[in-house]
């Protein structure tokens, strides 16, 4: 469900409107431009903590990284690490637990500032995190309100879709 939404799929049967207007009329670049998307496959890059959450918005400024990264729940974590911000992550984040690449995620999404922020995480297989401040940072994610010091715009929506484990 959550891949509809971006029309990385088109459903078989059906349609799918935002605001009375059918997602397909629009395009895909405006479209996937108001999506900032947190998946349980996060892509990092071979970089520094600070490009890789900057990658969602290459014009934030310090500030609003920094208040991505507290409502990320990725704060403390990050400066503890040897060159905080500047510190070289490895590639897909390698140096990292899968907690700090899942608070990088977040924190990135939501620099982005969407419209529309799907969450599509994993509770139940343990991927998400079992250190507690990376479920604080999902928890505050699904439950968000306000983004960075704006807030979200008047009307965006906070979509979260969570998949069962299965054994």
């Amino acid at each position: 469900i959550i891949n509809l939404l971006p029309r990385f799929y088109d459903p078989k049967k059906g349609e799918i409107y935002i605001d009375e207007q059918n997602i397909r009329s629009v395009s895909l670049y405006s479209l996937r431009k108001s999506i900032s998307m947190v998946s349980q496959d996060i892509i990092l890059f071979d970089d520094t903590v600070r490009a890789n959450i900057a990658y969602a918005n290459l014009n934030a400024s310090e500030e609003e990284i920094k208040k991505a990264c507290e409502f990320a729940a990725a704060t403390d974590f990050i400066e503890k690490l040897p060159q905080a911000y500047e510190t070289i992550i490895g590639e897909n984040g390698i140096r990292l637990s899968g907690g700090q690449k899942q608070r990088i995620s977040i924190a990135r999404a939501i620099l982005k500032n969407p419209d529309f922020l799907l969450k599509n995480i994993d509770f139940l297989k343990g991927t998400f995190s079992p250190e507690p401040a990376a479920g604080e940072g999902c928890e505050a994610l699904c439950l968000q309100a306000n983004l960075l010091a704006g807030g979200l715009p008047a009307g965006a929506a906070s979509i979260a879709s969570h998949t069962r484990a299965t054994q």
